[in-house]
């Protein structure tokens, strides 16, 4: 249990206002500090001889202070606060409030506790409410604190913030077992965000969790929502734009006494524009069955609940990339249920109840199993079992190192650089180069540079003992017996790509287009580097190269693609077609390609390779193997400069039954 108040500092504070007539105000003792009727309105910022900004915001420090911020009735300088466009962020190491009550308010279990302990005795407790005047328009950040035992009555509006307008942003925030009923909108962070004749404010609303509160709206124009009351449309051109991103909420009870729908976003959203992401939604569904806003003119994006999405109509269907209905919602499980949420930096998984955002656990223990995995525990209590090791910069946060020359299986995409031909993106580790050869950097086009950096001698996209077979049979017979081997699956390359002079080893692939760049698009470029002992078995009915599986179309100057190919290697790779219903085959360097694209290859060494195909022509005895498979159309804008091609001809060759050859 969390202990609340020490007993020397008790006594340390008595002492100081026996002293000095004045209360002190406590530290918060285990990060916990307990309003208890205080009214401390004053708020200072973090260095007072700079002026307010995200890194210089005003600190509220204990709950006396939030509660007053929460109702508009802080002062700032003197002066009664005007938050708008102002910064405020709780202050470091605090890790919760108790507004009303006292630490036994932390230990309500369900919204029928809550309801119960706050109904019992209302007398006793300070309403949160405020005028539409005191809404909130500035910027919040909680810091990771929980705040308990909001008690809201409320003529207006019921909410952490029951009125809120002028794009405020709230983030980093959780509201638990806590009583919000209100007249005119009930949201656990918002009230109502249609204030002041301001209509349909833009909240941002960021890493926050509303969870068993006792929600309840009065009001005739909406129900009770788990984040927000109120978001609506009242000027005609107006949208709301609001955002919701990586928020959870659960256990609630929302209520609606004129019959409203309710859900776990908000209680009404007659406004459009809004965008709902990375979040995770239970006991009630995210959507509006009424509401044509919901799902029409709000975006879904990786979403989870466990009710079923309804969708306004037939053709606005949810689907699960956009909101999925989930069965696991607690325990280690759901990381495979909740596929795409962030579980390394953002989510923890929670052996023992729901996932939980990591912003409220700062202090967590990883341990290194031994195993490529490790296990993270809270200080808290909370344990979330064993997980892959997640490296920055090669080290784990258990300690666990890896060699960045060492392809993990996933990718990165912070490379340094800017991608113009000056300031190159650059690679520097086997992952980055995986996210770059895969095509998942965002906003490439055939005007993005990349460039592996200096010094880099080889990628290993798996062991590196790879690099130690000396021949075609040796990197056969190592694959095809290994276990846990990371099996390749390209993408489509735009951009100009300079290898800078690696070598890539290892690179093993039973995909259909096994191919290091599975296809290039447009005006692309690839030099300085080498492909070594690698193991390529693929069935595809266009062929594909051991480099590049082909060419995609590109509109520019009415070419197809235009791909130039220098200082290429192609060493002791095993490059196999397994396609059987077409006299298709393998290549060294390019697949397809087509009429009217110019591929170039200069400088090209290819030797040591098996490079073979599984369909023989029954007039002939096979096909050759070539630097290109296959042309769609003439071969008259293809130029082979400067090559040496051991066991492959420039082009593929069909050898027929009288030894005469046709080439593609």
């Amino acid at each position: 249990m969390k202990r609340i108040l020490a007993v020397i500092l008790s006594i340390a504070i008595i002492a100081m206002s026996m002293f000095t007539g004045v209360v002190a105000s406590a530290a918060c003792v285990d990060g916990i500090d307990i309003r208890n009727g205080g009214q401390n309105k004053v708020l200072e910022l973090l260095d007072p001889s700079k002026p307010n900004s995200e890194e210089n915001p005003y600190i509220i420090g204990t709950a006396a202070q939030m509660y007053n911020f929460m109702v508009g009735n802080s002062t700032i300088d003197g002066e009664k606060m005007d938050s708008a466009g102002k910064y405020f962020k709780v202050a470091d190491g605090v890790k919760a409030f108790v507004i009303n009550g006292d630490a036994s308010v932390m230990n309500l279990k369900t919204p029928t506790e809550v309801k119960e302990y706050f109904e019992a005795n209302p007398d006793n407790w300070s309403k949160t409410w405020a005028m539409e005047a005191n809404a909130f328009k500035g910027h919040f950040d909680g810091n990771g604190v929980e705040i308990y035992g909001i008690y809201s009555q409320a003529e207006g509006a019921a909410g952490l913030f029951p009125y809120a307008t002028n794009n405020p942003t709230i983030k980093n925030v959780a509201v638990k077992n806590s009583y919000l009923v209100g007249a005119l909108g009930a949201g656990g962070l918002v009230g109502n965000a249609n204030t002041a004749g301001v209509a349909c404010a833009s909240v941002t609303m960021e890493k926050c969790v509303v969870a068993n509160n006792y929600i309840r709206s009065d009001y005739n124009q909406a129900g009770a929502g788990g984040l927000v009351g109120f978001l609506y449309n009242a000027a005609a051109g107006k949208t709301a734009d609001s955002i919701i991103n990586n928020c959870l909420v659960y256990g609630n009870e929302l209520l609606s006494t004129l019959g409203k729908e309710c859900s776990a976003i908000g209680g009404s959203f007659n406004a459009g524009g809004n965008s709902f992401k990375n979040s995770i939604f239970l006991g009630y569904s995210p959507t509006l069955t009424g509401s044509y806003y919901t799902q029409i003119n709000s975006k879904y994006s990786n979403c989870y609940t466990d009710k079923e999405p309804t969708p306004w109509d037939e053709w606005s269907k949810f689907t699960d990339d956009q909101l999925k209905q989930v069965t696991i919602t607690s325990g280690l499980g759901v990381k495979e249920e909740m596929p795409n949420l962030d579980w390394v930096n953002t989510w923890i998984a929670n052996e023992d109840g729901v996932p939980e955002l990591r912003v409220f656990h700062k202090n967590i223990t990883t341990v290194d199993n031994g195993d490529g995995t490790h296990t993270e525990m809270c200080d808290c209590g909370l344990a979330a079992g064993a997980s892959l090791h997640a490296y920055v910069d090669g080290v784990c946060a258990c300690g666990a190192v890896v060699d960045l020359a060492v392809y993990t299986g996933s990718i990165d995409t912070t490379l340094a650089g800017s991608g113009t031909q000056a300031d190159p993106y650059i690679i520097a580790t086997a992952d980055e180069f995986a996210a770059v050869v895969r095509g998942q950097i965002a906003g490439a086009t055939q005007d993005t540079y990349f460039k592996v950096a200096d010094g880099i001698k080889a990628f290993y996209m798996n062991n590196k003992e790879v690099a130690d077979l000396a021949n075609i049979e040796e990197v056969k017979a190592y694959f095809e017996s290994a276990s846990n081997v990371i099996n390749w699956t390209g993408s489509t390359f735009t951009g100009q790509f300079d290898g800078n002079g690696v070598t890539v080893y290892g690179l093993y692939s039973t995909a259909s287009k096994p191919s290091l760049f599975a296809t290039v698009k447009g005006y692309s470029s690839i030099k300085n580097i080498i492909l070594k002992n690698s193991y390529l078995n693929g069935n595809f009915n266009q062929g594909f190269g051991a480099i590049v599986g082909g060419t995609q179309w590109s509109a520019d100057g009415g070419v197809q693609a235009k791909v130039d190919f220098e200082n290429i290697g192609i060493i002791n790779n095993y490059v196999r077609n397994n396609y059987t219903d077409d006299n298709i085959g393998a290549s060294a360097v390019l697949g397809y390609a087509y009429n009217n694209d110019i591929v170039t290859i200069n400088n090209c060494l290819v030797y040591g390779n098996e490079i073979s195909n599984a369909f023989v022509p029954t007039n002939s005895k096979g096909i050759r193997t070539g630097l290109i498979t296959i042309y769609n159309g003439a071969l008259d804008q293809t130029y082979f400069k400067n090559i040496i091609a051991i066991g492959v001809t420039p082009w593929t060759l069909q050898i027929k039954a009288d030894g005469t050859y046709d080439h593609s």
